[in-house]
């Protein structure tokens, strides 16, 4: 009984990891990712090279016969979807008592996500929203309901890689279970760019900044492409 996984369904360095499932000890491997590339490898990882939507085909068989599945878009990949790679990566220096980030939401995101014993999460790939320049969109942070937390977000607006403690801070809440609130677009932002978010957490009174290593809290990376705010001005009705 043939089947297969991969390691993510989104790339945006079309990198990808298979990784053959199939029942009743197979014994040879047949791989098409759908961009005219097949392997005989039993876990390959593949390299694509254009973006697109892919349909894998996969066979397996073993003494007694085969099978094979097919998995329409399966693999979506975006090489141009990947913001610049961040200065640094906040390392959870050591989990505690459920704290962390659980969900997150802004704008279209939705995500869900353990709490700080992953430490910090990449999904600036996978989970992306587009928001418009001097728009204002609701923000949510999920923690855990024991502990307060201190919580900050970033948005990398001159698409340097750093995100600056000052000016491209976005969001914070102190001492504060599951805070929420606005985050207000501002109107001197790279464009039409993959630009990176940042969801800090961690235990209240510690230095949260964007480069600064949870105590117990974590980070988390999201992308935001901005547009320009094309609406006519006020009064303008021509």
């Amino acid at each position: 009984v043939a089947d297969f996984s991969t390691n993510e369904y989104i790339s945006c360095d079309g990198t990808v990891q298979f990784t053959d499932l199939t029942e009743n000890i197979p014994v040879a491997w047949y791989w098409d990712f759908g961009d005219s590339t097949t392997s005989s490898l039993q876990n390959p990882t593949h390299s694509y090279t254009s973006t697109d939507t892919f349909t894998v085909t996969f066979a397996a068989s073993n003494l007694y016969g085969s099978d094979t599945i097919i998995k329409s878009a399966y693999v979506i990949v975006n090489l141009n979807g990947q913001p610049v790679t961040p200065a640094c990566t906040p390392a959870t220096l050591g989990y505690c008592c459920e704290i962390g980030i659980y969900n997150f939401t802004f704008s279209t995101i939705n995500n869900t996500s353990s709490d700080a014993r992953e430490g910090y999460r990449d999904f600036s790939c996978p989970v992306q929203t587009t928001v418009m320049q001097g728009f204002i969109y609701p923000v949510s942070v999920q923690t855990d309901d024991l502990n307060p937390q201190d919580v900050k977000i970033w948005i990398d607006y001159d698409n340097d890689g750093s995100l600056n403690d000052t000016s491209e801070v976005v969001f914070s809440a102190f001492n504060a279970k599951s805070p929420s609130g606005n985050i207000a677009i501002s109107n001197n932002s790279v464009i039409n760019t993959p630009l990176r978010l940042r969801v800090s957490t961690d235990n209240v009174g510690n230095t949260l900044n964007s480069c600064s290593n949870p105590i117990n809290g974590q980070a988390e990376d999201y992308t935001v492409i901005i547009q320009p705010n094309t609406a006519p001005p006020i009064g303008n009705f021509t």
